[in-house]
């Protein structure tokens, strides 16, 4: 059996210290580098190739397969969630169909969808999805759908032009509801306002609130429009126009002409 003197074991304890000593300044000062990824390059393949052993040939197809799975289950219920949307949508708006024509039985209401504005935004209006095809014509009025909104201009197959009742183009024989003084509501969208009552006699008594509605009054009334359909609020004070007998007062509307998505054109009900 050969044995170690005590000098030999004290000269290997050095050369075991100096050995580690240097390891370690040299990896301090990244002379290791190099060494380091030469081993990673070399042990790197050999574990992948243990892994892969270790996972089975058929690994990566089933992770595969059960992704594409997975994925295909998220499409699906992402599809179902916007048709059930849409139906929830389209509930309500028929809801809200029957409230109005439970509230109006002499009219029919259709319910259309806004798609689309003026482009270049110097007028005030919006393309709805009903056209000549569902009985829409020109002079309809159109509501949102208990407030007044405006008149149809003009009508293709499928789509029709509905002019708002704030732009300058657009008027509408009003009256105030309480004292059921009768004038016509014109737009001043393009002017900075939004709604003007004018021809309102200065006897007339107009309170700031007062509603105004469209007008049922032979003189005042708009062919198309049924009356007593919500235009707006009377606000501040009146103001005296050419004819010293009568007062404009300006009107807030009630709908948000900007935010529209569906509206409603009044129809006739034959019965």
């Amino acid at each position: 059996m050969t044995t170690i003197s005590f000098r030999q074991t004290l000269s290997l304890v050095a050369i075991f210290v100096a050995v580690s000593a240097t390891l370690i300044v040299m990896d301090r000062r990244d002379a290791l580098d190099p060494l380091r990824e030469g081993l990673i390059s070399v042990v790197e393949p050999v574990a992948s190739g243990f892994a892969s052993i270790a996972r089975g040939p058929n690994f990566e197809s089933d992770l595969e397969r059960e992704l594409e799975r997975v994925e295909a289950e998220r499409d699906a219920a992402l599809a179902e969630n916007a048709n059930l949307k849409a139906m929830i949508a389209e509930y309500e708006v028929l809801d809200q169909e029957r409230v109005v024509e439970s509230q109006r039985p002499e009219l029919d209401f259709l319910a259309a969808k806004v798609i689309g504005g003026d482009p270049t935004g110097t007028q005030h209006f919006a393309w709805i999805n009903k056209g000549s095809d569902d009985g829409v014509e020109v002079g309809m009025a159109v509501t949102d759908p208990d407030f007044y909104v405006g008149q149809v201009v003009e009508v293709t197959e499928s789509t029709a032009k509905v002019m708002f009742i704030v732009d300058t183009s657009a008027s509408v024989g009003a009256q105030l509801l309480e004292s059921g003084a009768d004038g016509i509501v014109v737009g001043q969208w393009q002017l900075g306002g939004r709604l003007l009552l004018q021809n309102i006699d200065r006897s007339a008594e107009v309170e700031e609130g007062a509603v105004v509605v469209t007008s049922g009054a032979l003189t005042t009334e708009t062919r198309g429009v049924p009356p007593n359909i919500i235009i707006g609020t009377v606000f501040g004070e009146g103001e005296p126009t050419l004819r010293t007998n009568e007062v404009s007062y300006q009107v807030r509307p009630v709908v948000e002409f900007e935010s529209l998505n569906t509206v409603w054109v009044v129809m006739p009900n034959d019965e």
